[in-house]
């Protein structure tokens, strides 16, 4: 459970892509749950973006992701959206 946004991040300058949130594979998958009545930042749970110190964000430069056996459940949240990928 939480109640924060899971921010997942990469300095632009390392040219590395791709982020993986991989849970595990089996009939009973990983569960990210929202508490009830969270606040979070722009209203999305898990955000991926690219950063970068001299030009700041990157978005259309941003690929690569994968999101793989798990189950987002949002609580009570109707505003909230579950995943937000800044780019391409």
């Amino acid at each position: 459970m939480v109640s924060q946004q899971l921010k997942l991040f990469r300095p632009l300058e390392t040219r590395i892509y791709g982020h993986q949130l991989i849970g595990y594979a089996s009939d009973n998958k990983s569960v990210i749950r929202l508490k009830d009545g969270s606040a979070l930042e722009k209203n999305v749970l898990i955000f991926f973006q690219l950063d970068s110190l001299e030009k700041g964000d990157s978005p259309g430069s941003h690929n690569g992701f994968t999101i793989r056996n798990i189950h987002v459940d949002m609580g009570h949240n109707p505003e909230a959206k579950a995943v937000c990928f800044s780019g391409a």
